[in-house]
């Protein structure tokens, strides 16, 4: 399997985050608020009901410090990639 490129592995992991939540951040608020909300919250909305391990590795990724984000080599060995859910088992309550 080739490995993804950051962009895309950005893509993939908002596209969850917003099925999860069942709607996309922030997308209740104008363009602008919105982007204020991008620049200044600690991280995105993360859906209440989701496992331990896949709350850990979003807020891993989302950390905006890049000194403090951890790379993708080691998010590749997080719990939550190597012991997947079973289908349906990530949804929000």
């Amino acid at each position: 399997m080739p490995a993804l490129s950051l962009p895309a592995a950005s893509c993939l992991l908002s596209l969850h985050t917003a099925c999860a939540c069942m709607r996309q951040p922030y997308f209740e608020h104008d363009p602008m608020p919105a982007l204020f909300r991008i620049v200044n919250d600690t991280s995105p909305p993360i859906p209440s009901g989701i496992s331990a391990p896949l709350y850990d590795f979003l807020t891993q990724c989302f950390q905006k410090d890049p000194n403090q984000r951890p790379g993708a080599k080691r998010l590749r060995t997080h719990a939550w990639l190597l012991n997947p859910p079973a289908p349906g088992g990530e949804t929000a309550e």
